[in-house]
């Protein structure tokens, strides 16, 4: 009989040890995922500050593009500054960087800053026009893109 209640505490004894080794791994795994999580919003992070800076270059680049005279875009020169252009956007989708749609699709405050609306053919709602282009980074927005929309 002491047998049989010695080896009964026994069993008590390790299945409490059993369950507190899987409450540790559980506790381990969680805190494995939290530190990953963090790491990878740290390069987020990072890569945001790296970005930001280059927004207005890459957007008065495409403006300056958005402005050669139709008689001159053959030209080798203009030619160059379209591989460059291409360069940055390049950079940036490695980077994982995207550009907000806008022309066409439907307002979404999350994504897109209404500066102005006007009378459009139209539905209400549609933006209709990208003033300055927003970009993301997953799912973070690293500026909202500035749109017309119709009303």
């Amino acid at each position: 009989m002491k047998t049989d209640k010695k080896f009964k505490e026994l069993q008590v004894k390790a299945e409490e040890h059993l369950a507190g080794w899987k409450r540790a791994q559980a506790d381990y795994q969680n805190l494995k995922k939290e530190h990953e999580e963090k790491i990878q919003r740290i390069g987020e992070i990072s890569a945001m500050g790296f970005i930001e800076p280059l927004l207005p270059i890459i957007d008065h680049f495409d403006l300056a593009l958005n402005h050669v005279p139709k008689e001159s875009q053959e030209q080798e020169w203009v030619q160059g500054f379209y591989h460059i252009k291409k360069q940055f956007d390049d950079i940036l989708n490695n980077l994982g960087v995207k550009r907000i749609k806008t022309v066409g699709t439907e307002f979404d405050p999350e994504l897109h800053e209404a500066v102005s609306q006007k009378d459009s053919d139209q539905d209400k709602g549609i933006v209709i026009e990208e003033l300055q282009t927003g970009y993301r980074f997953d799912e973070s927005i690293i500026r909202h893109a500035k749109v017309v929309v119709s009303k």
